[in-house]
């Protein structure tokens, strides 16, 4: 794939990451799914914000496929959603709630079913969450999280555990756009009930609601030590400059939350 559009890196994270797609197919890892060819064919001609995008939810499924400990005789898909038949050629249920979409759908060897949403940015991500607060504030139909929150308790009805995960490619910015009461209580009534599960992955760093929670309140505190130290500057674009990423985060708190991913296995 030769283009000269693309930056030196995502050009680099395209060409290893269609060698690791490759590779877990081969290796009867990976459902060779509508979702997968078109996310594939993507990368040859859509736009660099597309790419982008397209690059997150084939990077999850190649790091799942090729570190996770999956179980016996299933594969990763992508693109799994309710109404699909999937059983017979992956070896996972079918997704049994409606409208319930899952990027990245895998079982691991523990018996654990995991849906995944990827998203390439903050913003992408915070977008999603307003959706479902939304519709809870207006009584509406449930959203994506709403529905999330409805799979993993049907699992539970049957003694089957289900866990969904976000995994968002970029560190940043708009990290500062999920420190947010509603927004974390939001994935807390979801896909978080259990405070202490690690709900959210960035890179290698895996994060819980109880995580989110203590970065909020410290940054809520530093926050104002700034605003007294920086009292040209308004308070947002403060927020966005010490906690735009995960990483200036942590380095603007002067310490590291959650845990780091290493071996899936």
């Amino acid at each position: 794939m030769n283009r000269t559009d693309l930056d030196a890196t995502t050009a680099k994270s395209v060409s290893e990451t269609l060698i690791s797609i490759k590779d877990a197919i081969k290796n009867n890892k990976l459902e060779i799914s509508g979702s997968l060819r078109d996310l594939v064919s993507s990368l040859g001609k859509s736009d660099p914000k597309k790419v982008s995008e397209s690059l997150a939810e084939l990077e999850r499924a190649a790091e799942i496929a090729q570190k996770a400990d999956l179980a016996p005789n299933t594969k990763v898909i992508v693109g799994a959603q309710a109404g699909q038949q999937i059983t017979k050629s992956t070896g996972l249920p079918d997704i049994d709630v409606p409208k319930v979409e899952a990027d990245v759908y895998y079982q691991t060897k523990d018996g654990v079913l995991h849906l995944d949403e990827v998203k390439d940015t903050f913003n992408a991500l915070t977008s999603k969450i307003d959706e479902s607060i939304k519709a809870t504030n207006e009584g509406s139909e449930a959203k994506q999280f709403g529905r999330y929150d409805e799979w993993i308790r049907k699992g539970a009805d049957t003694g089957e555990v289900r866990q969904v995960a976000v995994v968002v490619r970029k560190s940043g910015p708009g990290f500062d756009s999920l420190l947010d009461p509603a927004r974390i209580g939001e994935l807390s009534s979801t896909i978080g009930q259990n405070p202490n599960q690690q709900i959210l992955q960035v890179g290698n760093r895996a994060l819980s609601v109880n995580d989110l929670k203590s970065i909020y309140k410290d940054a809520r505190t530093k926050l104002g030590q700034l605003m007294k130290e920086n009292t040209g500057k308004k308070p947002v674009d403060l927020a966005k400059e010490y906690f735009g990423s995960l990483d200036k985060t942590f380095e603007t708190l002067g310490k590291e939350y959650g845990t780091r991913v290493g071996d899936m296995k």
